[in-house]
């Protein structure tokens, strides 16, 4: 029986099975992708991707798994044997990836994984077409 079933995207469910997380089509039933581990949270971006992560004290319980929402193809993931740090995900939306590392708030390009904005000011839990939202403060949408 699965655990932890959640939305990821539209049609697209994410739930936990033993000791791996399946991206589940929720209309036909058949799994699109697997992730090893239990724990992966998965996010759509509102607009063409799924981005899948898990964060845990021990750096081998990390990962970040973006999808290309429509195909379900593997757009980019970490680690990635570069020897970049696995960040805390904080929030998606169209494209952004917001992320931690340390203290640091830090905004990923969520189509290539590269960094976006390394002096981001903010790493938003909450975000829409308007802003985002830190701890109790709102951030208003630059643009």
């Amino acid at each position: 029986m699965p655990r932890q079933a959640a939305a990821a995207a539209p049609r697209l469910l994410n739930a936990t099975l033993k000791d791996k997380t399946f991206v589940v089509d929720a209309v036909t039933g058949e799994q699109r992708a697997a992730l090893d581990g239990s724990g992966w949270r998965c996010r759509h971006d509102a607009r063409s991707l799924v981005l899948c992560s898990r964060y845990g004290y021990a750096t081998a319980d990390r990962g970040i798994t973006v999808f290309d929402a429509a195909s379900v193809q593997k757009r980019w993931a970490l680690p990635d044997g570069s020897g970049r740090k696995v960040p805390k995900v904080n929030g998606l939306w169209h494209g952004a990836v917001y992320r931690e590392v340390g203290d640091e708030p830090i905004v990923l390009d969520g189509m290539t994984g590269r960094d976006r904005q390394t002096a981001a000011g903010a790493a938003s839990y909450e975000i829409d077409r308007y802003g985002g939202v830190v701890g109790s403060k709102f951030y208003r949408a630059a643009g």
